[in-house]
């Protein structure tokens, strides 16, 4: 399991997808999370429904799945429809 504590500064970039810049439409987004240096640490998946994201865009009910570079999963952290206050929910590995 990584030690995230070790990193004085964590950088997320978002994974962009040729077809949703071209076609508009919605797709599951993916994230890297970098060290300052550009070291690749960990990756994380959104997991939604595609009648979601295309009706209901940044409303959707959604998880997201965050492991480590052997796949090992670190963190899951899920939300479900809201209409205006939404609440993230995140577990560990262990799903604690």
């Amino acid at each position: 399991m990584i030690d995230l504590t070790q990193y004085p500064e964590l950088n997320v970039r978002q994974e962009l997808e040729h077809l949703e810049a071209f076609t508009g439409f919605e797709t599951k987004n993916r994230y890297s999370v970098m060290a300052s240096d550009g070291k690749k640490l960990l990756h994380a998946a959104e997991e939604s429904g595609f009648l979601a994201r295309m009706f209901l865009k940044s409303h959707r009910p959604l998880t997201i799945h965050v492991v480590d570079a052997q796949g090992q999963p670190v963190l899951e952290a899920s939300r479900s429809f809201f209409w205006f206050f939404s609440h993230l929910h995140v577990r560990d590995g262990a799903g604690r």
